[in-house]
């Protein structure tokens, strides 16, 4: 999201806008960040339209960081003592 193409040129969406859009405070937008499997499909429909995307894709991109944030958190407990 930070660094998606947008329509005018410009790219990347303010906080701002991505509260409006999804319709949720900073807070639920930072937590959104940590975990995005608990956003409803209506935030990432909401978030797919903003980005001119299909929102299949958009969930299924969200699905995939989830599952890699996951792994880097069990591959990081492992390996400390």
């Amino acid at each position: 999201m930070e660094h998606h193409p947008r329509g005018n040129g410009k790219f990347g969406f303010t906080v701002r806008e991505l509260c409006s859009t999804m319709r949720i405070s900073a807070a639920s937008l930072t937590e959104a960040r940590k975990n995005p499997g608990h956003l409803s499909v209506n935030k990432v429909v909401a978030l797919a339209e903003a980005m001119e995307e299909n929102p299949l894709q958009v969930l299924a991109d969200l699905m995939t960081e989830a599952a890699s944030k996951q792994r880097r958190k069990r591959k990081k407990r492992v390996t400390q003592p």
